[in-house]
């Protein structure tokens, strides 16, 4: 059964997320003028020595930004944990719900039995934190390694409502499997599964991050090309990446058109499951896409 639509929808929509190591007290400085529509605080990057200092950094970040996110709605707010099965992962998801970030995203994800591992955590913190009930969503890195990338079709079936995107890492996933390089076809095959199931579930779905920073073409071609496949944000991991990010992803005027009409046909149709519109028939699943794209405009 496919998911409703008033699950899919997102609260507080974003095309780009920033990376940012969270034991980077300089680079968590410039986040808030860097543009995107949400920041990712990294502690699953950290290392040993460094995470009781950026779990310190993550909760006193999150707690400067709330006012600005509440006020300002600048950018949303989430935190990389280190996945489950590793010591860190419930010392993470403490510092990080403490601080009451909008989400989690984890790592190294192994099917949906880990996320709804992490969601009965989650709603134990939301309540000791006062935080409103399924306030905290997930998004789970589901190809960052070969494990994690052969259990991507589970997500097909009825996936957690707190998730609202699959993510994942080429870099990661070549590096876990020993390729080469990022771009083959087993790469390309990881990237294909995460796409279709994000579409059949009506969730977000979110491209690799790009290690290109300087060579602009190449960044810009590769943000393209996510776009022209389907992906409906993008990861950065800098925030040279992010404006490009930011204006390849925003709708164009002939997507708001097509928006605004299926809204329209709806609107004359309001208890219809399928309208036509432009000679194309539209469900609701249609009618949530529409929204959300004006919504982030």
């Amino acid at each position: 059964m496919r998911r409703s639509p008033d699950r899919w929808l997102l609260p507080m929509p974003f095309r780009s997320l920033l990376l940012v190591p969270a034991d980077n007290e300089a680079k968590l400085a410039k986040v808030p003028a860097a543009g995107a529509g949400a920041v990712v605080l990294d502690l699953a990057s950290v290392s040993e020595g460094q995470k009781t200092a950026a779990r310190e950094n993550t909760y006193q970040f999150l707690l400067r930004q709330e006012h600005q996110l509440t006020n300002k709605k600048t950018f949303v707010r989430w935190v990389r944990i280190n996945p489950i099965g590793s010591p860190h992962w419930k010392e993470d998801l403490n510092a990080a719900l403490a601080g009451k970030p909008d989400g989690i995203v984890l790592p190294r994800a192994m099917g949906p039995q880990q996320v709804q591992m992490l969601a009965a955590d989650i709603y134990e913190l939301e309540q000791r934190n006062s935080l409103q009930h399924n306030s905290v969503r997930i998004i789970p890195q589901v190809g960052d390694a070969p494990e994690a990338a052969l259990l991507i079709p589970q997500f097909a079936h009825d996936p957690h409502p707190r998730i609202i995107g699959l993510g994942w890492d080429s870099q990661a996933l070549a590096a876990a499997s020993h390729m080469a390089s990022a771009d083959n076809d087993a790469i390309r095959a990881v990237r294909a599964q995460l796409l279709l199931t994000a579409k059949a579930r009506g969730l977000m779905a979110i491209e690799s991050p790009s290690g290109m920073v300087k060579r602009a073409d190449a960044l810009e071609a590769t943000i393209q090309r996510a776009r022209m496949n389907g992906f409906d944000a993008m990861m950065a991991r800098h925030p040279a990446q992010v404006e490009v990010i930011e204006r390849i992803f925003a709708p164009t005027e002939e997507e708001r058109v097509a928006a605004r009409t299926v809204l329209s046909g709806f609107e004359l149709h309001p208890e219809a499951q399928v309208v036509t519109v432009d000679g194309r028939s539209v469900d609701r699943f249609g009618l949530d896409r529409a929204k959300r794209l004006l919504d982030n405009d």
